[in-house]
């Protein structure tokens, strides 16, 4: 497995995939789809996506496979969040002087703990946005459809950045599964990432 060190990204993805889409054309990159949403919430620096899938397609390597993409098949779905959340922490805890970005897309809401170590990093001066949409496979065929299913964590759409970093104001109602990330906190649980077990990671 590859390990992500702060030194070399900025930002970092993390997607917990039900399945992986298939390209629809030459021209259909996810990679790219998710740099230019990433780039209207004036993020330019891009390091690294992580797919965590539950299976390999059996389709031709060529018609999944994104260089862009650094994909995770191995383990049941708690397996895979506990894996995910690992990576994530690791990448944020080699943060130095600048707290990176995380993107974490996910078709079902995560469980709550998840949500808390995603605070707490927010609280410390991270940069963290959310992607849900009932449509894997749809939300990535345009930069736009990605935008429109993000939302920070309070739920609330993010400010859309133009050319020269202006922002601008977003009213899109496209995606209003994303109410379903917010989550109460509960005062008696750890909201610190280094004090989370993995096995409270999992999904319901």
């Amino acid at each position: 497995m590859r390990f992500l060190f702060r030194e070399e990204y900025d930002t970092a993805v993390f997607w917990l995939a039900e399945e992986i889409p298939t390209s629809s054309g030459p021209n259909h990159s996810i990679s790219r789809n998710i740099k230019l949403a990433l780039e209207k919430l004036g993020i330019l620096n891009l390091g690294v996506i992580r797919v965590y899938a539950p299976e390999q397609p059996s389709s031709i390597e060529a018609e999944w496979s994104d260089p862009g993409i650094y994909y995770y098949f191995e383990g049941d779905k708690n397996t895979r969040v506990d894996t995910m959340f690992f990576c994530l922490m690791t990448f944020a805890s080699c943060s130095r002087n600048t707290p990176a970005n995380l993107m974490v897309i996910s078709k079902t809401p995560l469980k709550d703990e998840c949500l808390r170590v995603l605070r707490a990093l927010e609280a410390r001066g991270f940069k963290v946005f959310l992607v849900q949409s009932d449509d894997e496979a749809e939300v990535f065929r345009s930069a736009d459809s990605i935008f429109d299913c993000t939302r920070s964590l309070d739920g609330s759409i993010p400010v859309v950045f133009d050319s020269v970093s202006i922002p601008m104001d977003l009213d899109n109602d496209s995606c209003n599964s994303s109410t379903s990330w917010e989550t109460d906190t509960d005062p008696g649980i750890s909201s610190d990432p280094e004090n989370v077990g993995s096995s409270s990671l999992t999904s319901k």
